[in-house]
């Protein structure tokens, strides 16, 4: 067959190899593999043989409707682009949009299994996609972005080729016999070859053998820990390799850039994410939240931007443990929402709710509404009550908070007082201190080492006003930031304005009173005895040293106290009774249980948490809600405790198992988290990268709590990255 051209026959051949060079042209113009040369010819030749055999019985057969078929079909594949592409794997599209396929930008999902060198590049799929599944699209004059990015591509590899190159002739050598060495040894002894294949290079680092490999776990792990940059960790890094002599002017392929950091803390980040796994034995959940600055990014005009928004964002954490499980941002701040979230993310991280036993956290109406709150939200979820541990340290600061309120005026705002004893409190600390009164109080025996910075300083001006002296060096530290969610701080500076005060008034006496008698060494007994069996008698404790107060600040403190004893609910009490170190408490409190289990409603519904009526009169912690008139609920963390288990520890006079001690009774644990969540929020962007963030700091952590010697420096082991 031949093609008459200017009066000249033309081999169909050589039109083929002319379409083919534009056809191959066409396709490197648009930055899409395409087969070669003569496959192309081939699959042109196979194209016009088709076309040869229709126009051959078109006369005779076109009236038949399988030959019209034929046609049809053909005419489908003209109107298409000629497909030349290396890679043939199917394309699909998650289109929720609905909108036509030209209008669709919806993402393309490609399940390709082609090497690097063969896959149509990301940019491309759309117009592969249409063409292949609508004949839709043509290729037009050259995309500028993608050519810019592929030029830029070719000009790093040639400066990486150019390093190389400008190595000296003295290191090649050298490089060259340390391998020709390696060579006669592994032919020498071929009984340790295979130990030796371990230390030899394969032959993808031999073509990389300039190129940084060292995986760099431990120092993005630290990186992330302390906040560093990755160009500043990148710098560091390199300077003490440089200092250490691995990296020199002839030898650089050691250097650690930016991006290596970037991609080390990435891989990090989810590989400690994937080691998590869920408890398998009776775990509590506890948890937090806070609103925080976050990074976001956003589309616009195909352009993505870097803003900063509020956004919810509720810490998770399982006790025992305090084991960090994750954070939820809910859509809103509302009960429904939260526990809503908090339950999908327990779903998808297929946590085991059976097992669930305990949950916590602080003792907002949000959190602990016995009608519509979040706890009782996961309580009806899993349509069985569980074992409340609303935080003690919470607990403990709302009465101060109210007295203070009571006696110099509301707050003006987050970090200020209206009255003149909260307004002194900014600046009390450059005060000099002078002659004071002191106050006799009870200091609880605790160790240093459990205390922040702040627990430590109110530790210490106790003892100073106690004793009536108070150090110089105490004097000039500094007490902590005002605010209204750390009422511990604002304590600080109410003690430290009382050793600066000539004559101090009387309401500052009552203040500093009612925290060194009260708030102070509750505080630090909750932190002692943190165990939540210890919880009722913390409240107990709450009752007893607000006595000394006067009628007219009782009428103060004691609704606060009691709107706040969740420890005093009968679940609660009924668990430290059988703890008791006295064993007819503890006779006494299984059979309370049992009685609680054989007066419960035949109808299996949840229960409505609400605090009981309080005896403020009480001798005893057992004694601080009347048994008689209170409804009593059996401990939800003994649903699995038989009668006839029950009467025989009654029989035995044995104590329970201790698992029911493991989990604490304030969320100082929780509120850790919450910080590193603020944190994280404000320097990296999207969830992921959020908690990678959190547990690569957490991990470090754990593997070296402080750096200050040598001796304090540990390996960071157990990093599959």
């Amino acid at each position: 067959m031949s093609v008459v051209t200017n009066n000249k026959s033309v081999s169909f051949s050589s039109v083929a190899t002319t379409v083919a060079n534009q056809i191959k042209s066409l396709y490197e113009k648009a930055s899409i593999p395409s087969l070669s040369h003569c496959r192309i010819v081939t699959l042109i030749n196979k194209y016009y043989d088709s076309y040869t055999k229709i126009k051959k019985s078109y006369k005779r057969d076109k009236d038949k409707p399988l030959f019209q078929s034929r046609l049809d079909d053909f005419k489908a594949r003209a109107k298409s682009l000629f497909d030349c592409a290396t890679c043939k794997c199917s394309m699909t599209v998650n289109c929720t949009c609905n909108k036509a396929p030209n209008l669709c930008q919806c993402d393309i999902v490609i399940e390709c299994s082609c090497e690097k060198e063969k896959r149509i590049p990301a940019l491309e799929l759309r117009f592969m996609y249409l063409q292949r599944n609508y004949h839709m699209g043509k290729i037009g004059s050259i995309d500028t972005t993608a050519t810019k990015k592929l030029m830029l591509k070719a000009e790093r590899k040639a400066r990486e080729i150019k390093r190389i190159q400008s190595v000296s002739t003295q290191d090649k050598s050298r490089l060259v016999a340390v391998s020709s060495k390696n060579d006669i040894d592994s032919e020498s002894n071929t009984e340790d070859e295979s130990e030796n294949d371990e230390c030899k290079p394969s032959s993808s680092s031999k073509k990389h053998k300039w190129q940084m490999r060292v995986q760099l776990g431990a120092t993005a792990l630290n990186s992330d820990r302390f906040g560093v940059s990755d160009r500043a960790t990148a710098i560091i890094a390199s300077s003490v390799l440089q200092d250490f002599g691995i990296i020199t002017d002839t030898d650089t392929s050691s250097v650690i850039d930016k991006s290596k950091i970037r991609r080390e803390k990435s891989l990090v980040r989810r590989s400690l994410i994937k080691q998590f796994t869920p408890p398998k034995e009776s775990w509590g959940i506890f948890f937090d939240g806070r609103k925080d600055e976050t990074f976001s990014v956003e589309n616009l005009n195909d352009k993505r931007f870097r803003r900063t928004i509020k956004e919810e964002h509720y810490s998770l954490v399982q006790e025992p443990e305090s084991v960090y499980i994750g954070h939820v941002s809910p859509s809103s701040s509302s009960a429904a929402d939260i526990s809503r979230s908090i339950i999908t993310f327990l779903d998808e991280h297929s946590f085991s709710l059976e097992n669930l036993e305990v949950v916590g956290c602080d003792g907002t109406v949000t959190n602990t509404g016995w009608k519509s709150g979040v706890i009782q939200k996961l309580e009806h979820h899993i349509r069985r009550p569980l074992q409340w541990s609303i935080c003690l340290l919470h607990f403990n600061e709302l009465p101060l908070r109210h007295l203070f309120q009571h006696i110099d005026g509301q707050t003006a705002g987050p970090k200020s007082f209206l009255g003149p004893i909260g307004q002194q409190l900014n600046d009390c600390e450059k005060l000099p201190t002078v002659a004071y009164e002191p106050i006799e109080v009870f200091i609880p025996n605790i160790e240093r080492n459990l205390l922040s910075k702040d627990q430590k300083y109110l530790l210490d001006i106790s003892k100073a006003i106690a004793s009536g002296n108070c150090p110089e060096d105490l004097a000039k530290r500094e007490p902590g930031p005002l605010s209204h969610s750390r009422w511990l701080t604002a304590a600080n500076r109410a003690l430290r304005l009382y050793i600066s005060t000539p004559d101090p008034s009387d309401n500052l006496k009552t203040i500093v009173g009612f925290i060194l008698k009260s708030y102070m060494p509750l505080w630090f007994e909750i932190k002692k005895s943190k165990y939540f069996t210890d919880g009722p008698k913390h409240v107990y404790q709450a009752i007893k040293k607000t006595r000394y107060l006067s009628d007219e600040l009782l009428q103060v403190v004691d609704p606060v106290i009691q709107r706040n004893a969740f420890f005093a609910h009968s679940e609660n009490l009924l668990l430290a009774m059988l703890v008791d170190d006295r064993e007819h408490i503890r006779e006494l409190g299984y059979r309370r249980i049992l009685k609680a289990r054989n007066v419960l409603p035949k109808k299996k519904t949840v229960r409505s948490f609400v605090t009981p009526n309080l005896n403020f009169e009480a001798q005893d912690y057992t004694e601080i809600i009347d048994w008689n008139s209170c409804a009593l609920h059996p401990p939800p963390m003994l649903r699995n405790l038989s009668e006839d288990d029950i009467r025989e520890i009654i029989r035995s006079a044995t104590k329970p198992v201790g698992e029911i001690q493991k989990f604490p009774c304030h969320t100082q644990a929780t509120e850790r988290i919450v910080k590193l969540v603020t944190e994280a929020s404000s320097k990296v962007c999207g969830f992921e990268n959020r908690d990678g963030y959190i547990r690569s700091t957490l991990k470090s952590q754990s593997a070296m709590p402080q750096f200050s010697t040598k001796s304090d420096f540990k390996c960071v082991r157990d990093l599959q990255l």
